[in-house]
């Protein structure tokens, strides 16, 4: 499960990942990531997996994930993965993104390292309402999924 939030002001996403990390998190995250740019344009973005408690992700499902482009080209990506585990599947979602010629996103430990690259701990950040298209989602509605 995840919850998402934005600055308008400096164009950030964040997205903060709790519980079990799985599959469907990211079909669920790639629908709202493309109805946010259709709304705002293209984003910087945070994944904070800081509250992941487990990780229902096999290898090849983020070997696959990786060999896709980004969703916004040129903006900077930041993950904050403070576990090994996770830390091992970021680094090599990165290696693979860089093999296809996107620019590999950074990794840190902690949310403060990552609110640093883009602008101080001070950002604030509002909650978007993503329930009605997890639900889309979660009914397999063609015009979201790819």
């Amino acid at each position: 499960m995840f919850d998402v939030q934005f600055n308008r002001r400096r164009q950030v996403t964040f997205v903060r990942f709790h519980g079990t990390l799985s599959t469907q998190d990211f079909a669920e995250l790639d629908a709202i990531a493309h109805v946010l740019v259709a709304a705002e344009g293209p984003t910087d973005c945070i994944f904070d997996f800081s509250a992941v408690e487990a990780v229902d992700l096999p290898v090849d499902f983020v070997a696959r994930r990786a060999r896709q482009r980004q969703i916004c080209p040129g903006c900077r990506r930041i993950i904050v993965a403070p576990q090994r585990e996770i830390a091992a599947l970021a680094r090599l979602f990165g290696d693979l993104q860089g093999e296809i010629g996107c620019e590999q996103p950074a990794i840190v430990p902690t949310l403060d390292a990552a609110l640093g690259r883009l602008g101080g701990p001070a950002m604030r950040f509002r909650a978007i309402e993503t329930t009605w298209l997890r639900a889309m989602v979660a009914m397999e509605q063609p015009a979201f999924l790819h």
